[in-house]
């Protein structure tokens, strides 16, 4: 400073510097001491897509527990395996899937064998049926087969008592086929994340409500309700409640037995922000750290009990940005999924739009090209976090960087989904 009281060169705030606390150094305060909840759910594999699995499970029996046909074709003992082709052999019978054994193959015959059939003691080889020819009950051999080929071996997927998969690990589709096929009936999952969701505002009413006047619909807690829906989640409606300090306190009160209270409005300090009080007033505590972002420059986070609290500012872009940026990865740890927050993709603007580099900034964007060059966006609306028409049709989020004017990635809805 000099002393006339004007800045010096050194003393000029740098356009580049962070105007709060980056959203990185913010999620790892949110992760901080963070535990999968406790507790477990026998559930049939049907319903346990995308949760995560509690303990290792273990093979009760060999995969496939016996040995059998990989094709259709026909069977041969080993003995005849060393004929030269073509010959020809008696037909002594039939195997189809889900038969039993049946008696041993005798050398010198050949029974017919269908796809997952049970390879009878003696059986060696299955021929494949397009080398075959039948002439009612002969069948001649166009090509001999090696010892072996065409057959499945009993436990040549996993052993009995193999692990099949491992504790902690997130059900995808190819798990469920595993556990199905190892017959179990139910999977020890760990049990679903309660979260509750509020809106906060006088000015809101529920969906169907006639509005009073200076009233609108509550947008945000159907909004946050789809992104936060997952296998692993369970949802409490906590409503909407007005600015009132007594009726919060007493709506978290009520609210239950969560692991996570997702809020939205009332974090940005004016009088009519009560929630913080209104938190501690139920015996929580709470802190609001003032984020380089945008949209949702206040984050309120802390806990109530045992449950941790996130809340977001009101306006639905600033809702969806908080939740996807740091209640989704929340949610995910304590399923005992990895908390990663999203990545996206690189991407580029049709348009530089005008912005603060100073800070990150998310905006609704439209996917204008997807190929060889790369991602080609344009960012939709003014940049106002309160309009609804630009989030709804775009595809996705831009996310422009702090300090780089040009960089961008992008993040199509879908990978936003705490389900996803």
């Amino acid at each position: 400073m000099r002393n006339d009281g004007a800045p010096t060169a050194a003393t000029l705030p740098d356009p580049c510097a962070p105007v709060g606390l980056d959203t990185g150094t913010a999620l790892a305060l949110i992760l901080e001491g963070v535990e999968a909840v406790a507790g477990e759910e026998a559930v049939s594999p049907m319903l346990a897509a995308g949760r995560a699995l509690l303990r290792d499970l273990p093979a009760p029996a060999p995969l496939p527990p016996f040995p059998n046909a990989a094709m259709d074709g026909y069977l041969l003992a080993e003995p005849d395996l060393a004929r030269a082709a073509p010959f020809t052999l008696p037909l002594a019978g039939q195997r189809f899937a889900g038969d039993a054994p049946g008696e041993a193959l005798r050398p010198g015959t050949t029974i017919r064998i269908l796809t997952g059939a049970v390879v009878p003691p003696g059986g060696a080889a299955v021929m494949y049926q397009e080398r075959c020819e039948r002439h009612g009950d002969a069948v001649t051999f166009h090509q001999t087969p090696l010892l072996g080929a065409n057959i499945r071996g009993a436990g040549e997927d996993a052993g009995a008592g193999s692990t099949l998969l491992r504790g902690g690990i997130r059900l995808e589709p190819q798990h469920l086929a595993l556990a199905g096929a190892a017959g179990a009936a139910t999977l020890p999952l760990r049990r679903r994340v309660r979260v509750g969701l509020m809106s906060t505002g006088s000015e809101l009413a529920r969906p169907g409500e006639a509005l009073r006047p200076g009233q609108i619909h509550d947008s945000n807690r159907p909004m946050l309700a789809a992104l936060l829906t997952a296998p692993f989640v369970s949802l409490q409606d906590l409503g909407t409640v007005p600015d009132r300090p007594d009726l919060l306190a007493q709506t978290l009160r009520d609210a239950g037995d969560l692991d996570l209270l997702v809020t939205t409005g009332a974090v940005a300090g004016s009088e009519a922000d009560h929630l913080p009080r209104a938190i501690a007033l139920a015996g929580g505590s709470v802190a609001v750290q003032r984020l380089a972002l945008r949209p949702g420059k206040p984050l309120l986070h802390g806990s109530l009990g045992q449950a941790r609290v996130l809340g977001f500012g009101g306006n639905p872009l600033a809702g969806f940005v908080g939740a996807s940026l740091f209640a989704v990865p929340l949610i995910r740890a304590l399923a005992g999924l990895p908390p990663a927050p999203p990545r996206g993709r690189e991407a580029r603007l049709d348009e530089v739009p005008g912005r603060r580099v100073d800070r990150r900034e998310f905006r609704p964007a439209q996917l204008l090209e997807d190929g060889a060059d790369g991602v080609l966006l344009r960012c939709l609306g003014p940049g106002s976090s309160a309009r609804l028409m630009p989030l709804a049709a775009a595809d996705g989020l831009a996310e422009l960087l702090p300090g780089e004017p040009l960089r961008v990635r992008f993040h199509p809805f879908a990978s936003l989904l705490a389900g996803s």
